[in-house]
C-alpha cells in the first residue's frame, strides 16, 4: 500500500538526496538479499494462512491459537537457519557476488535490514490471524501509521546529521513497536498474554540467534579464511539455531511439525536435483 511505498521508495529518495547514489546502491543490494532470503519464509507463511483463517471461521479457538503460534515459531526458525549462517559469512558471500565493487555501507545495511526482517517473521502469522478475524479497519490504520513513520523519522534523523545506518536501525524500533501493538490488539482473540509472547518467543528467539551467531563467528575465526572455515561456520551456526530452538522454543507438537517440514523441504530439494 501507500505506507509500504513510502517506507521503501521514500527512504531511498531521502538517502539519494543526502548521501548520493553509492548509499542508494548499497540499499538496493541489501534489499535484494533480504527479499531473496525472506521469500523462503513468505512461502511457508502463505501455506499456513488458509489453515489459520479456516480455524477461526470454524470457531476452533484452540486450533486457531495453536496454528498462529506454531507458524510464528517455525517462521522464525526457518529464517534464522538461513540468516545466521549468511550473516557470519556475509562479507565473503557478497564479495564473491560483487567482486571488489561492494558499495560502502552495504554490509551494515544488510545486517540491519535482515535483523528488521527477523521481527517480520513474528508479524506475518499475526497478520494472517487478523485477516481471519476480519475486523481490520482500526488494525490497518494503526499498522499503516507505524509503517509510514519510517519516512519522516528517516528524514529527521539524516537531516540532523545521523548516519544512514541509524535511520535503518529505526526500522527495527518501529517494527518492534508495531509487533507489540499487534499483540495487545489480538490478545482477546489469541488468548495469549503479550508479555508472555514477547519473553517466551521473541526474547528467547533473539537470544538463540545471538548465541548461534557468536558460535558461527568463533568457528570461522578458528578455521581461518578457507573453504573449510566457510562450511564449518555455516554448519555450526545453523546447527545451534536448530538445536536450541528445538530444545527451548518449540513445544512437543511443534517439534513434530518442524521435523515434517524439514523432511518435506529436503525431499523437494532432492527431487529438484534429480530433475523430478
Amino acid at each position: 500500500g501507500f505506507a509500504d511505498m513510502c517506507k521503501a521508495q521514500g527512504t531511498n529518495i531521502i538517502f539519494n538526496i543526502f548521501f548520493g547514489v553509492v548509499v542508494n546502491a548499497a540499499m538496493g543490494i541489501a534489499n535484494q538479499i533480504n527479499s531473496a532470503i525472506y521469500q523462503f519464509v513468505a512461502n511457508f507463511q502463505t501455506a499456513y494462512t488458509p489453515q489459520i483463517i479456516k480455524s477461526y471461521a470454524s470457531n476452533e479457538t484452540q486450533s486457531f491459537r495453536k496454528l498462529v503460534l506454531q507458524s510464528v515459531k517455525i517462521s522464525f526458525i526457518l529464517f534464522s537457519v538461513i540468516v545466521i549462517p549468511f550473516s557470519v559469512n556475509a562479507e565473503r558471500v557478497i564479495g564473491i557476488w560483487l567482486g571488489n565493487s561492494i558499495p560502502g555501507h552495504t554490509l551494515h545495511f544488510v545486517y540491519l535490514i535482515l535483523f528488521d526482517s527477523l521481527i517480520g517473521t513474528f508479524i506475518g502469522p499475526l497478520a494472517s490471524a487478523m485477516q481471519g478475524i476480519g475486523k481490520i479497519k482500526t488494525y490497518q490504520i494503526v499498522i499503516s501509521f507505524f509503517i509510514f513513520l519510517n519516512l519522516p523519522v528517516s528524514y529527521i534523523l539524516v537531516h540532523i546529521g545521523f548516519s544512514p545506518e541509524f535511520a535503518i536501525a529505526m526500522r527495527f524500533v518501529l517494527s518492534f513497536s508495531a509487533l507489540v501493538w499487534r499483540l495487545f490488539y489480538l490478545r482477546a482473540y489469541l488468548k495469549v498474554n503479550p508479555f508472555v509472547f514477547l519473553f517466551s518467543i521473541v526474547f528467547f528467539g533473539l537470544v538463540i540467534d545471538f548465541v548461534s551467531l557468536f558460535a558461527g563467528i568463533a568457528t570461522r575465526e578458528f578455521f581461518g579464511n578457507g573453504a573449510l572455515s566457510f562450511f564449518m561456520s555455516c554448519f555450526s551456526s545453523a546447527f545451534f539455531v536448530c538445536i536450541f530452538s528445538f530444545l527451548f522454543l518449540l513445544k512437543k507438537e511443534e517439534k513434530l511439525t518442524f521435523v515434517k517440514i524439514v523432511k518435506s523441504k529436503t525431499r523437494s530439494l532432492k527431487c529438484r536435483k534429480l530433475g523430478f
